[in-house]
């Protein structure tokens, strides 16, 4: 009876961690044909950004990965915000974004360049 009440309090205790934690809540993304600039907003929010934080990003052109980019903590409690030159992209190329939180889950968003 003892290791099933210890049992229950362990998988309490990682239920509740898990509710905490979550994937980006979305991604916009904008991509300047001029400048060549993708802007990236990650949103994320947290109660803690150097504990709880979008960990890794990456960005792929027509399913090929072009950046890899990896953090230890995001710019506040609400957000991630990035800029990354993506040359020689043409009309109908599709830019993916992915990102993964540093405790539990992933988000991707897609942009077709126009």
């Amino acid at each position: 009876m003892k290791y099933f009440f210890r049992s229950i309090v362990i998988v309490l205790f990682l239920c509740n961690s898990l509710a905490l934690a979550h994937p980006a809540k979305e991604i916009n993304l904008k991509y300047d044909n001029e400048t060549r600039l993708l802007s990236v907003r990650v949103i994320h929010d947290v109660k803690d950004f150097n504990k709880h934080y979008i960990e890794k990003v990456w960005v792929s052109v027509n399913k090929k990965e072009v950046v890899v980019q990896s953090f230890n903590g995001q710019d506040n409690l609400e957000k991630l915000e990035l800029h990354f030159k993506l040359f020689n992209l043409k009309k109908g190329d599709v830019i993916s974004v992915d990102s993964k939180c540093n405790i539990f889950g992933k988000k991707t968003e897609y942009l077709e360049i126009e």
